[in-house]
């Protein structure tokens, strides 16, 4: 499950990647992408969500998650 890294004149060029590896490190991306965003919006003022909103979000966060891996 570890990256293959290829290298042409010592140099890095290619990874290789098992499937699941790679569709955690997306969903992990997206996370951060997300987290990166909300950030963003709460310094320009947002005031955010509410518990019950918030407790909704998380909930089919990881519904999503685990019916995809």
């Amino acid at each position: 499950s570890e990256p293959v890294y290829l290298t042409v004149n010592g140099r890095g060029d290619l990874v290789v990647m098992d499937i699941d590896a790679f569709e955690h490190r997306e969903r992990m991306l997206k996370i951060r992408e997300d987290l990166v965003s909300a950030e963003e919006d709460r310094r320009k003022g947002f005031k955010g969500y509410s518990i019950d909103e918030t407790y909704e979000m998380m909930m089919e966060t990881i519904e999503e998650y685990s019916a995809n891996g």
